[in-house]
């Protein structure tokens, strides 16, 4: 099957609050043929900033993936992902991109309803070979696949215990994965706040995990571990490769080991299109700003 590049079709707003900051917030996607690029306005005197939608730009992996100047880039990222959309210009007007119903849901729904455009065929970068990332019990792998990735949710022997979640993708996205929220546990809701976090959160849009049980409803019964696979999706797409070209899988997954096996990922493809041999290493290349931990620290 031949990759074909392809962007929105119209402009798409959508409105909200910042998950985190609880900020009102407005984000548009509109059509492009640069690849996708966060564009944030920062007020009259310092204008607007343009980021390029890649592993070398972020600059916050806390709870969130943060690119520039513009924070939880991951639920949108995971819905272009899923939408096989590849160029975008994405202005916001505000900080964070909005939290809507702290899943993919919404993004994916309005990227739907105005539908693609070609832009003809492409070649994305690929990954050459395996590639893995290990820090104490988290364990990520990235291989040329099919589209195949799982995720592993584990906080055995607490509740909900260990969950499991296989999707192949991008065909089983929108059902699977988009309307995963995302997840807080009770104990640690009064100390995220404290720190300027889940402030955009209420009870519909996330999934409390309690002692013993959930508190409120969910979507599925193992939504952590599918909304896990939903942020996955979204912080990897900073590589450029599309879902169907790669195997994930993925246990105990957050944001820094995310965006530490995008990094060794886009190390791995940038040394194929270059033409020279690219060793497998389970530290992160220093070549993107990343360190250990998954954060890219300023110069």
């Amino acid at each position: 099957m031949t990759d074909r590049r392809a962007t929105v079709r119209a402009p798409v707003l959508l409105d909200g609050v910042g998950l985190h900051s609880g900020l009102p917030v407005t984000v548009t996607i509109a059509p492009g043929d640069d690849g996708i690029a966060f564009t944030r306005t920062t007020g009259v005197r310092a204008g607007t900033v343009r980021v390029p939608a890649r592993v070398a730009h972020v600059t916050a992996t806390d709870r969130r993936t943060r690119l520039g100047p513009v924070s939880t880039v991951e639920h949108l990222m995971s819905a272009l992902a899923g939408a096989r959309v590849t160029d975008a210009e994405i202005h916001l007007a505000g900080e964070e991109v909005p939290g809507c119903d702290g899943s993919a849901r919404p993004f994916t729904d309005a990227l739907h309803a105005v539908g693609l455009r070609d832009l003809g065929p492409w070649r994305p970068p690929r990954l050459p070979r395996p590639v893995r990332y290990a820090h104490g019990d988290t364990v990520l792998r990235a291989r040329p696949g099919t589209g195949l990735w799982s995720v592993t949710y584990d906080r055995a022997p607490r509740f909900p215990g260990r969950q499991t979640v296989t999707a192949r993708l991008p065909a089983d996205y929108a059902d699977l994965v988009a309307p995963a929220r995302t997840l807080v546990l009770e104990t640690e809701l009064a100390r995220a706040r404290a720190h300027g976090l889940g402030r955009g959160l209420d009870e519909p849009s996330v999934v409390v995990i309690g002692d013993d049980a959930y508190v409120g409803r969910t979507r599925f019964a193992d939504e952590p571990a599918r909304h896990k696979l939903l942020d996955l999706i979204g912080d990897l797409y900073l590589t450029g490769i599309p879902l169907h070209h790669l195997d994930v899988t993925a246990v105990r997954p957050g944001h820094h080991a995310n965006i530490a096996l995008a990094a060794l990922v886009t190390e791995a493809a940038a040394g194929c299109r270059r033409g020279r041999s690219v060793g497998q290493s389970g530290s992160v290349p220093r070549a993107f700003g990343v360190d250990r931990s998954g954060i890219r620290r300023p110069p």
